[in-house]
């Protein structure tokens, strides 16, 4: 292989690997972003799947009252998606290439009003 070549190898690499950490790296929790219309949601790049993918990752939301969950990222509306699920948020249109479904972040409460599991799922 050419020096050329090998150059534009890595290139391609970092570059590709600059594109994973700007759409799809886990976020922290920042209100303004979580609490954005549904309008915005309908994008396959919404902050709002990373900052859902960053509770998942480091289980922040294990072990807090239902209360607390509802204060921090709001009251969920109605919806007839996920019945064995407690809390159900929309987080937008599902990720991937092809993703023509909507994905969620469903969380569990146990008989001490606890988050006791959480899940990112689709329809």
């Amino acid at each position: 292989m050419t020096k050329k070549f090998k150059f534009f190898i890595a290139t391609i690499l970092i570059l590709f690997t600059i594109l994973y950490m700007t759409y799809s790296m886990p976020l922290p929790f920042v209100s303004s972003i979580w609490n954005v219309d549904n309008n915005t949601l309908n994008n396959k790049f919404s902050l709002r799947h990373r900052i859902a993918d960053g509770f998942i990752l480091t289980e922040r939301l294990i072990g807090v009252q239902k209360k607390d969950v509802q204060k921090l990222l709001g009251i969920p509306p109605e919806t007839g998606y996920f019945k064995k699920w407690d809390l159900v948020y929309y987080l937008g249109q599902e990720r991937g290439f092809l993703g023509i479904d909507s994905e969620w972040l469903v969380l569990k409460i146990d008989e001490n009003n606890k988050v006791v599991e959480t899940r990112i799922v689709s329809d």
